[in-house]
Formats: structure tokens, C-alpha cells, sequence
């Protein structure tokens, strides 16, 4: 005989389901609609010289400086919905229909950031009232959702202070109403558009110092961290995994894009197209091998850790950037492999991402975030394998000034060397590992 379920079990079990499911939908909307930051970046077709790839490099700097700045930013307010998300305990149709009016701005920042990344230079006002109004939406759909969770501790953990209520409503208010008020700023006075995106960090510095509450569970000075229960912990990880899985399938599966499929070419000339693509064909099939291998490695590092500090996420953001561009260099050494400047640009991009995962892996190190299975042996050998990957990648930049066509065949490199970092880490913790 089938036992008994109640009602309000099978509610509590749908909450808990619709949240987990809203969870994985928005990591799945912001990590998408990040890696898209970049798909802006346009390879032309026409360049027949290296001056002429070079100039159109040059030019699109501003367009990728937009970019890292737009990631880092969405990267940011998706820290602030995991830190949100923590204390929501249940969900409601209302709830739920004011987290997709969320993640349509979080889907719609894509296309204000290409605005700005073209227009950054001219400093026209249309570009920024577009991207900050596009931002400020983003924000005031995210407040509204929380204060409609927080009204009368509707969704909210019981346990969550009216003060933290408090606070955490005005550190919203403090982001879309200098946004709003700075896209219409833009029309009179550029500058004042940008005093008002700078009065951002004032007022949220000025929120922290009066209105945050002095509770343990909010951050304290430096050397004096509250720890976190590991079921807070785990969520959080969690969230970041997921975010990094999405942020790391995506741009794999963007790779291919560059393949655009002759719809226009006679069949007698189609297998000349085809075989015409082979460098494009080679730099997807390298690319993605490159960025298979990154995830195997982000991998080793997140099995090995506990939790994620916010120093730990930042990084990890910073390292996911690099990710989701890596498209961009991808198509553009498959397009102009005979010149070296897209080469040396990938080199570069990768090398940018190997550093900075370095530097997390250093972060957590300091942080505590490792568990116990993570030996200093294995700590050891993480951070000289990337070193060692970062440094091939780094060097290939001066050998594409002489030999271009050899320069990625040198990347090989990195597998011999991973094996050299093992059997270093093997020797120089020889004696602990035999105790």
C-alpha cells in the first residue's frame, strides 16, 4: 500500500523543486547572455594584409574594453542573485513571473553593450542612455523581486533580520536610481552621465557604512571572516558551477558559428568551398580541444574545493570572461592564419585565462577553500601546471613574429610539462606523501 502524502508535503516539495529549477534557469539565462557580451565582435571578411587585420585590431579595442567591463558587471549582479537566492526559502506565481521579467533584461544586455562598445569612442549620448537605461531595468527587476520575496518575510527565511531587509533593499535602490538617472543625464551632459554612474560606488560605500547590520552573518574585517555552515557553502558552489559549466559549454558550442554554410555556391564548386574552410575547420577543431582541456583543468580545481569566497567568484568571473572571448580570436586565426597578429592574439587570450585561474587557485589557497583531499602536493601541482601552460602560450607570442605556421603546434608543449610539474610535485612532497 502506497504511504500517505499530504498536501503540504507535495507543496513543500514543489517549492523546493521550483526553486532549484528557477535556480538553474537563471544561471542558464546570465551565462548564456554573458558569452554573448562578445558575439558583437565581428570578423571581416576582405582584409589582405597584416597592416589591415592590425588597424582592425587596433580599432576594435575599445569594442573589447566594453565587453570585459559588461561581463564584469553581469557577472557582479549575478553574485548579488546568488547571495539573494540564499535566504529564499519558497516561490509563488508571482515570484516566478517576476524572475523571467528578470532575465528578459539579463537576455536583453547583449545588444545595449554592442551599442556602446561602437560608439564608446564618440561618446555619443544614445549609446550610453541605451546601455545604462538597459542596466538600470536590470537592477529594478532584480529589487523588485527581492523586495516582493522580503514584504512581510513573504519567501524570505524567517531568520533574516528586518535590518539585512532593510539594507539590502537600499543597496538596490542605490544602483538603479543613479542608472536611471544617468540615462537621462546622457541627453544633457555626457559627463554628468558619468558622475551618476560614479555616484554607483558612493552611495553603495555610504549604504555599507550606515545601514549594514552588525550580525554574524555578514561579512566582518579582513582576518576575522565569519564561517559559513557548509550547507550555505555548498550552495553557493554550487551556483558557481553551474554558472561556470554554462559560461564553458556555450562558447564551445559558439565555436562553430564561424562555419558559415555556402548556401550560395553551385554544386559543381560546393567540395571547393568546403575544402576553402579548412582553416576555419582546423582553428574550430584546436580551439575547442584548447578550451576542453581549460574546463578539465577548472575542473580539478573545483573538485578539490569546500566553498567560494567572493574574492574566489571574482576571479572565477574574471576567468570566465577570457572564455566566453575566446570565440572571437578562434574565428579570427581561422580567417587570417597567415597572419601572426591573430595568432599571437589567441596565444595571448589563453594565457590571460591560465593566469588568472593561477591567481584563483592562489586565492582559495590563502582563503581556506580547499578540502582536505587537496594535498599541498596537489595544490602545488595545480599552480605549476597553469604556470608552466601560461608560459608556453606567453612565449608562442614571439615565436609567431618569426614562424607563424609552427606557433601553434608549440602549444603542444603543455602536455609534456603538466607531466614535468607532476613528477616535481611528486618529488618535492615525496615524504609526506609516503607518510
Amino acid at each position: 500500500m502506497a504511504p500517505h502524502v499530504s498536501q503540504r508535503q507535495l507543496a513543500d516539495d514543489s517549492d523546493a523543486k521550483s526553486l532549484k529549477r528557477i535556480v538553474a534557469l537563471t544561471d542558464a539565462v546570465y551565462a548564456f547572455s554573458m558569452t554573448l557580451l562578445a558575439s558583437h565582435l565581428d570578423v571581416p571578411n576582405g582584409l589582405h594584409s597584416g597592416n589591415q587585420v592590425n588597424h582592425y585590431l587596433f580599432n576594435l579595442i575599445p569594442d573589447i574594453a566594453v565587453y570585459a567591463l559588461g561581463f564584469l558587471v553581469m557577472g557582479f549582479f549575478w553574485y548579488l542573485n546568488n547571495r539573494a537566492f540564499e535566504t529564499i526559502v519558497e516561490v509563488d506565481s508571482w515570484f516566478i513571473w517576476l524572475n523571467i521579467l528578470h532575465l528578459m533584461t539579463v537576455a536583453f544586455m547583449p545588444f545595449p553593450t554592442a551599442v556602446l562598445g561602437q560608439y564608446f569612442l564618440a561618446q555619443v549620448p544614445e549609446a550610453i542612455a541605451l546601455y545604462s537605461f538597459s542596466l538600470g531595468l536590470l537592477s529594478f527587476t532584480f529589487s523588485l523581486l527581492y523586495m516582493y520575496a522580503a514584504y512581510k518575510h513573504r519567501l524570505i527565511n524567517k531568520k533574516v533580520s528586518e535590518a539585512t531587509l532593510r539594507y539590502q533593499r537600499w543597496r538596490g535602490v542605490t544602483s538603479w536610481v543613479p542608472l536611471f538617472i544617468a540615462s537621462a543625464a546622457a541627453f544633457v551632459s555626457v559627463l554628468a552621465a558619468h558622475l551618476a554612474w560614479t555616484s554607483i560606488v558612493l552611495l553603495r560605500i555610504a549604504v555599507v557604512k550606515l545601514l549594514r547590520p552588525k550580525t554574524p552573518s555578514c561579512r566582518q574585517r579582513k582576518g576575522h571572516a565569519p564561517k559559513e555552515s557548509s550547507a550555505e557553502a555548498t550552495y553557493d558552489f554550487d551556483r558557481l558551477i553551474a554558472l561556470s559549466d554554462n559560461v564553458y559549454g556555450f562558447a564551445l558550442t559558439l565555436l562553430v558559428i564561424q562555419m558559415v554554410v555556402p548556401v550560395t555556391v553551385p554544386a559543381s564548386q560546393l567540395a571547393k568551398a568546403i575544402e576553402n574552410l579548412a582553416p576555419l575547420l582546423f582553428s574550430f577543431a584546436l580551439s575547442f580541444i584548447v578550451i576542453g582541456a581549460l574546463w578539465i583543468l577548472h575542473r580539478h580545481i573545483f573538485n578539490a574545493l569546500e566553498k567560494a569566497s567572493g574574492a574566489f567568484v571574482g576571479w572565477n568571473i574574471m576567468h570566465l570572461a577570457g572564455i566566453a572571448f575566446l570565440p572571437f580570436p578562434t574565428e579570427m586565426m581561422g580567417d587570417y592564419a597567415r597572419y601572426r597578429t591573430p595568432v599571437m592574439l589567441y596565444a595571448g587570450v589563453v594565457a590571460y585565462v591560465l593566469i588568472v585561474q593561477l591567481l584563483a587557485i592562489q586565492s582559495a589557497h590563502r582563503s581556506g577553500l580547499f578540502g582536505p583531499q587537496a594535498t599541498p602536493a596537489f595544490i602545488w601541482h595545480a599552480k605549476l601546471s597553469h604556470a608552466f601552460a601560461a608560459g608556453v602560450f606567453l612565449l608562442s607570442i614571439p615565436l609567431a613574429m618569426t614562424s607563424i605556421s609552427w606557433t601553434p603546434y608549440s602549444w603542444a608543449l603543455t602536455w609534456p610539462l603538466g607531466l614535468v610539474a607532476d613528477k616535481m610535485a611528486d618529488k618535492k612532497f615525496a615524504g609526506q606523501i609516503a607518510a
